[in-house]
């Protein structure tokens, strides 16, 4: 596939076409998101499984967000292969985990015992009519970090 500018063009930063500034982030590993089950994010008052309260701060209407979403894991026992994936829904939908892999590290831990991988990417989330999505996330590092922040919204 070929990259086309005018993607960046369709999707504004944000309605005002400025940065996000007032977001907070969210670790869903110390949040206490579950491995191997789907598990919703919210606003305040949403009834979701885990509260974000930077998605309070979005206004009524939002459809989608940009997540920066750092995802790392580190382990130490060697000679292990360690993989880590994570995928991220629309709230209150049935979609697969085939559909929506958001990121995806592995890493072949050395014979001295030492291993670590990290990815960063950008995707761009659908909310529901709560400004809510579903994470699902999986992985055999010894630890885990799923950092998300929103830099934009639409």
């Amino acid at each position: 596939m070929t990259y086309n500018p005018k993607w960046d063009q369709e999707v504004a930063p944000n309605a005002s076409g400025y940065p996000v500034a007032f977001t907070d982030t969210i670790d869903l590993v110390v949040a206490g998101v579950v491995q191997n089950t789907w598990e919703s994010v919210g606003p305040t008052g949403s009834g979701a499984d885990n509260i974000w309260t930077a998605l309070d701060n979005l206004p009524d209407g939002t459809n989608w967000i940009r997540l920066s979403v750092k995802h790392k894991g580190t382990n130490g026992v060697a000679s292990l292969l360690s993989i880590s994936s994570l995928w991220i829904r629309k709230g209150s939908t049935s979609v697969g985990t085939a559909h929506c892999l958001v990121s995806e590290i592995s890493e072949l831990i050395s014979a001295s015992g030492f291993g670590q991988a990290t990815v960063m990417t950008t995707p761009i989330v659908q909310l529901d009519g709560n400004k809510t999505f579903d994470v699902y996330w999986n992985g055999t590092f010894t630890t885990h970090e799923l950092d998300l922040y929103i830099v934009s919204y639409g």
